[in-house]
């Protein structure tokens, strides 16, 4: 959540008026607030997971908004952090005892502010209206948007050269390295993106763990992969989810184990959600070895994660990995959540990752727990998506000898 708990519930009942201002961290331009900003103009979309649960992330947000009588032409390429700005009372006002006049002298109610970045990253757009010349659209996504872009098959897989001999990238004279290597390497690919520091690691540390990398199968695997391709890859491993920080525009490995309800929502536009929870995770089924399958469970009366990992399919071994998520308490209700999608007015703090309580009117049920796995911001109407199955891994035969 990007605000703390007491401010979060004096914004749901206090907030007086909420304001968005566009910051150069680097100081290339002015601050940009509420005169040339197109009022409710605002979009902002973050995302850890597409459709059902997936670990990995690296999804770039994306943010527009509408300027006025501004020079946009300028901007494109800047960096830019997008700072939400909420005005509220610091106490709530309650009418008088009785109606009769009094001499006791009323003080105004005195009003708090809090100031939150919510975006961390570079324009890359500007689009003139067709009708109204003066307004310009501009658009900007997170340091994952580049990253994507960026094909890194060459350096991880090497290539064939022109006589016939072959030139090995990094998995070749890495194989007999750790993961921590590997994660070093990747450190080094995303600074030169702008990504200077990590605010989080992973919390399940593989990186003791060797890579175990096979030439053959990194010659069959990595077709056309980007720097945000390996760094998802690296993520799902470590079963959490990388993503931008909006304050430092660091990177972040976002884990949903352990995570407990930041928020309790109890009033909203709209609301739509499943009949079911996802069933609790008690198998995994992955591909190593290029097309060879582990598999590791108690049942098949559960839910299988299946991942088709590209770093996994380079190796020559998959039980350390399985071992590691065992011993992690992988398996079970942990990352139980139930499908949902809400219209709020606000609640702009809650964030992707983040697990939150919806109190419902039906006696049924009475609340739900879920994960925000997309939210996407409309001025400062909040929709929170999370997508999802009863049962993950069904494409898993059952007749498969579980290991």
């Amino acid at each position: 959540m990007l605000v703390s708990k007491e401010i979060a519930d004096k914004l749901k009942t206090n907030t007086l008026y909420n304001t968005v201002a566009l910051h150069s961290p680097d100081g290339s331009f002015e601050d940009i607030t509420g005169e040339s900003i197109v009022l409710d103009s605002f979009s902002l979309e973050n995302e850890i997971v597409e459709k059902e649960l997936k670990f990995g992330g690296c999804i770039a947000s994306e943010m527009s908004v509408k300027l006025i009588d501004y020079d946009c032409s300028a901007l494109i390429g800047k960096t830019v952090q997008v700072i939400i700005t909420a005005t509220y009372l610091e106490s709530e006002l309650y009418p008088s005892d009785d109606l009769y006049p009094s001499n006791t002298l009323i003080c105004p109610a005195e009003t708090g502010t809090v100031e939150c970045p919510v975006f961390y990253g570079k324009i890359q757009s500007a689009q003139r209206d067709k009708k109204q010349r003066n307004i310009v659209k501009i658009t900007a996504y997170d340091a994952f948007y580049d990253m994507s872009k960026v094909d890194v098959s060459l350096w991880f897989a090497g290539k064939e050269n022109e006589d016939g001999s072959f030139g090995y990238g990094y998995a070749h004279y890495a194989k007999d390295e750790t993961f921590m290597h590997l994660y070093s390497a990747l450190y080094d690919k995303w600074e030169d993106y702008g990504v200077k520091a990590v605010s989080y690691l992973p919390k399940l540390d593989i990186l003791s763990l060797p890579l175990n990398f096979d030439d053959a199968c990194v010659e069959k695997v990595i077709k056309n992969i980007s720097l945000s391709d390996l760094i998802q890859a690296y993520a799902e491993l470590s079963l959490c989810f990388a993503m931008i920080d909006p304050k430092y525009g660091n990177l972040e490995f976002l884990s949903l184990y352990g995570k407990q309800s930041v928020d309790t929502v109890d009033s909203y536009k709209d609301l739509s959600f499943e009949d079911y929870e996802l069933e609790p995770i008690r198998m995994y089924s992955a591909k190593f070895a290029d097309k060879k399958t582990y598999l590791y469970g108690s049942s098949n009366d559960f839910s299988w994660y299946v991942s088709d990992n590209i770093l996994m399919r380079c190796r020559t071994t998959a039980s350390d990995i399985g071992a590691k998520y065992n011993s992690a308490n992988f398996f079970g209700s942990v990352y139980k959540y139930r499908p949902t999608k809400i219209k709020l007015f606000s609640y702009w703090w809650l964030e992707a990752g983040d697990k939150y309580t919806i109190k419902t009117p039906f006696k049924d049920l009475p609340t739900i727990e879920t994960f925000v796995f997309n939210k996407k911001m409309d001025g400062f109407i909040t929709t929170l998506t999370s997508k999802g199955k009863k049962r993950l891994g069904k494409e898993i035969k059952e007749n498969e000898q579980i290991q």
